[in-house]
């Protein structure tokens, strides 16, 4: 990290991370690292660093081998998929070289269509002052990755207006105390936390209402109500 400093960055491809098995992490400074490697050795390993301030564009890492892994991500026009490869070297038999570059063209068959895709890989020559043979080879997308809006609580409303009738509030009351009994007979030496309890009383109150009042539907108001009327006549 301290060498990536210097530099601009969202996504960094990582080869050699000699790492076991497959998994994900955060760095100190909040970035994520997704790894990719052997079960029982230190060999080979790939691996995806996302910077923190665009993990909301993420939509996932796939993980395929030791030599494989892909990352996806939500962009404004098109979504994008990043494929880091750690190709073998020459101590490699062609058999090895020819199944490794068939899993990378399956891997590429199998991003749909409408998505850009990019495949990088490792180089072997010498690099960076990072304890590596490797070069940091960097490239600049033009491409807007997307902003994804958290969602927010959305607070649903009721119909209030039908508690005006008598019939309907003292239906509503007699409802809801049927449903909430139970909550005042509890025992204090009871099992039943508090979380608990809190959720059952929201869930008897938003369904009661619901059943009861039904949605708020929101609509053009008459400049004159019914209620105005009303008083109009009564100032007669």
């Amino acid at each position: 990290m301290h060498e990536m400093n210097r530099y601009r960055w969202a996504v960094l491809g990582l080869c050699g991370v000699h790492w076991k098995n497959i998994g994900k992490t955060t760095t100190e400074e909040g970035h994520t690292l997704y790894f990719s490697g052997e079960e029982d050795k230190h060999l080979n390993d790939v691996g995806f660093l996302i910077h923190k301030d665009i993990m909301n564009t993420i939509m996932g890492c796939r993980p395929i081998s030791s030599r494989l892994i892909t990352s996806h991500l939500r962009a404004a026009r098109f979504n994008i998929t990043i494929i880091q490869a750690y190709a073998p070297t020459s101590d490699y038999d062609d058999q090895a070289v020819d199944d490794f570059y068939d899993q990378i063209q399956e891997v590429i068959d199998q991003t749909p269509k409408e998505r850009y895709s990019h495949c990088a890989g490792g180089l072997e020559c010498k690099g960076a002052d990072v304890r590596s043979d490797h070069d940091i080879v960097m490239m600049t997308f033009r491409l807007h990755l997307k902003r994804v809006k958290k969602q927010g609580y959305t607070r649903m409303k009721f119909d209030l207006e039908k508690l005006k009738d008598p019939k309907i509030a003292k239906g509503f009351q007699a409802t809801i105390g049927g449903k909430l009994a139970p909550l005042t007979v509890i025992d204090a030496d009871c099992d039943t936390d508090m979380d608990t309890l809190i959720d059952t009383f929201n869930t008897a109150v938003t369904e009661t209402a619901s059943e009861i009042h039904g949605k708020h539907r929101t609509g053009k108001r008459p400049w004159v109500t019914a209620d105005i009327l009303d008083l109009c006549d009564k100032r007669r």
